[in-house]
């Protein structure tokens, strides 16, 4: 029979650089998705200007000062300018789900969970 002693006091340390690394992983993916050519911006300031600022080891924020990154990529904010809202399209002139950032948000949750069940 094999035996293995397991200090308990060594399992926060463990859990909480599990969950560093996640939140790490979950963080460089949603930035690698948003500065990717898959994002409906044609124009590649917007996708190039994406950053994380590590806020403490469980938090990262994903950054971008465009004054228009947060209005086309979320949908909030919008500028009084533009009164009825936008619509992003194609260059073929299709429209682009409003919801496009959400649904990398909605991946990245995805991907991260199962990162986690490894």
């Amino acid at each position: 029979m094999a035996t293995k002693t397991l200090n308990l006091d060594q399992i926060g340390n463990f859990a909480e650089d599990e969950v560093e690394k996640l939140v790490a992983f979950g963080a460089s993916r949603l930035l690698q998705k948003l500065k990717s050519n898959n994002v409906p911006i044609d124009e590649s300031i917007m996708r190039i200007a994406w950053f994380q600022r590590p806020v403490s080891n469980l938090e990262i924020d994903l950054i971008n000062k465009l004054e228009y990154a947060e209005p086309v990529t979320f949908g909030t904010n919008l500028p009084p300018t533009w009164k009825n809202g936008y619509q992003l399209t194609t260059a073929s002139g299709k429209a682009i789900p409003k919801d496009w950032a959400n649904r990398f948000i909605e991946q990245t949750i995805r991907d991260v969970k199962k990162e986690a069940g490894k």
